[in-house]
């Protein structure tokens, strides 16, 4: 499981996670009925040198949550910087809300 800091303000949701050694094309984030979930998954054999094998198993790294809030998915932005994941949730306003 996955390690999730949340917090919010009066516009947004804000999630963040450490996710060290990652690259951000390893890096999912969706998000499907007010419910956000992060997979992250290395690509174990991507960095082998000519001639050599890498045997291990892989892994993933899973975060799910319920949002606080409704949010507008089609707004929301994704940051991954020095190996922290942020994602900017903004809540939905007044009439937009369900």
């Amino acid at each position: 499981m996955l390690d999730l800091d949340v917090y919010e303000d009066e516009r947004d949701v804000v999630v963040l996670a450490e996710l060290p050694g990652l690259s951000e094309d390893e890096i999912e984030v969706m998000v499907d009925d007010d419910v956000l979930t992060i997979l992250a998954e290395p690509s174990l054999g991507r960095h082998k040198p000519e001639g050599h094998c890498r045997v291990g198993r892989s892994f993933r790294f899973l975060g799910v949550m319920r949002l606080p809030c409704p949010i507008d998915p089609d707004r929301m932005r994704v940051d991954f910087d020095h190996s922290v994941l942020m994602v900017r949730l903004p809540k939905r306003r007044g009439r937009e809300q369900s």
